[in-house]
């Protein structure tokens, strides 16, 4: 019985820190997309950029880690391609507003799509469910 209820526990700890560096990393990350889709000039959000980078890349990490295997699942897929999609940003010239706008749209829905989507296995590793 101690096991499981320091699962929970641990469970409950791992909850609040996501939601925490989700809150950290969203206020920000909205703020870039507002600047880019407006097209301001970059040197007003610069520290907005740093902070959203920032606080990106440590949720992804601290997810990756904590759950490797989300890298096999519809969540990972899109956590990556949202990575490559924002390295490119800026090269992208005349379309980084709707690319911008375009992965701010994707982004809140998959992270608000049901579990059994986010979590869905990918390729030969998946259920077969694809297919019912």
């Amino acid at each position: 019985m101690a096991r499981a209820s320091r699962r929970a526990k641990d469970r409950g700890w791992h909850r609040s820190i996501l939601v925490g560096l989700r809150a950290l990393h969203v206020t920000p990350a909205a703020i870039v997309c507002g600047a880019v889709v407006l097209r301001l000039e970059t040197s007003t959000f610069d520290v907005w950029i740093g902070v959203a980078i920032g606080t990106g890349l440590t949720l992804a990490a601290y997810e990756v880690a904590r759950e490797p295997q989300l890298l096999r699942q519809v969540r990972g897929l899109a956590l990556v391609v949202k990575l490559i999609v924002l390295a490119i940003l800026p090269a992208l010239g005349e379309v980084q507003a709707p690319v911008m706008a375009a992965v701010f749209f994707a982004v809140v829905a998959i992270s608000h799509a049901p579990a059994t989507i986010r979590h869905r296995p990918l390729g030969a590793a998946g259920s077969g469910r694809w297919r019912e």
